[in-house]
């Protein structure tokens, strides 16, 4: 990793990109940073502060020379493509290159196109919100949220953790280190399912509703705080889904199996065990996304 980078470049200044921005910053970050996305985005993102120069993103090959860290913030597959793009790139000797994708395995299989000298870091701030773009951008969106890391192997210890450490100085974030197969196990279970269950129930209520019409003015506050995620674009999962299909669709097997078990156990009135378990594991979900602690290593074997 370069010392003391005094260039930031972010690609795509959405919601993820004008935050960090915003966190570089509020931080005092002494450096440049460089915004590239469409026309819109520059303009909200300059007139916010997130960034002091915006470029287009066809201007990437142009300025990239001048980038100690370039952070990837748009979609999966058009990370994948930038990553492709800047394969040919005149790159820094020592740059970091990053990302945001919530799916890492294809992210970091595209990245070892990149020339040797370059040191890319996979990452996954665990924080977003269904709002999406520059407006809803914030200085204060990663504070105490899990970020984790997925490096490639050409990046060491040493580099990994000055990277760790600059961001938790920088965003106010947390940091992990895991390999990109069991991040993308462990996020299918914990994001990718929960929001295909919460589309599952906001449909299944729909179609009660086509038989009784006073359905929705039944739903409660339950039934809401499970389905507010329901209400994110498809197109903000289209990616997800694609990259990670193979997880979510044995996990889905897994969902339902745990369904013919509550079935058979509301048949047999025993399942007051599962809701105890429940309660037991959701008490150790500690409110700061589950309570890793700073910059720890750890591997899961899923």
């Amino acid at each position: 990793m370069i010392n003391n980078p005094s260039c930031i470049g972010i690609f795509s200044t959405g919601l993820l990109g004008a935050s960090i921005g915003l966190s570089l910053k509020a931080s005092e970050f002494p450096g440049t940073i460089v915004g590239f996305s469409s026309a819109e985005g520059i303009s909200v993102a300059l007139n916010s502060g997130a960034i002091d120069i915006g470029f287009r993103y066809e201007q990437l090959e142009e300025q990239i020379d001048k980038i100690d860290i370039l952070f990837l913030c748009s979609p999966i597959k058009t990370i994948i493509n930038a990553i492709i793009r800047l394969s040919d790139c005149k790159l820094k000797d020592g740059c970091i290159i990053t990302d945001v994708g919530s799916t890492k395995r294809e992210i970091l299989s595209a990245s070892l196109e990149l020339p040797p000298h370059v040191r890319f870091i996979g990452a996954h701030p665990m924080a977003g919100s269904e709002k999406s773009g520059p407006s809803a951008a914030t200085s204060d969106l990663f504070q105490n949220a899990l970020y984790a890391l997925t490096p490639r192997n050409n990046v060491s210890e040493q580099e990994i953790n000055k990277f760790a450490e600059f961001l938790r100085n920088n965003l106010g974030c947390r940091t992990l280190i895991i390999d990109a197969q069991s991040h993308d196990f462990i996020v299918a279970a914990t994001s990718h399912i929960p929001h295909l269950l919460s589309v599952m129930l906001v449909n299944h209520v729909k179609s009660v509703e086509n038989r009784f019409p006073e359905t929705l003015s039944l739903t409660a506050g339950g039934f809401r705080d499970m389905t507010r995620i329901a209400t994110s674009p498809y197109t903000m999962w289209k990616d997800i889904f694609e990259t990670n299909h193979d997880n979510i669709e044995s996990q889905i097997d897994d969902c339902i199996n745990i369904l013919k078990e509550i079935k058979l156990r509301l048949n047999n009135n025993t399942i007051g065990d599962l809701f105890e378990t429940a309660r037991d594991t959701k008490s150790r979900i500690a409110a700061d996304n589950g309570g890793f602690p700073s910059n720890e290593r750890n591997r899961f074997n899923c």
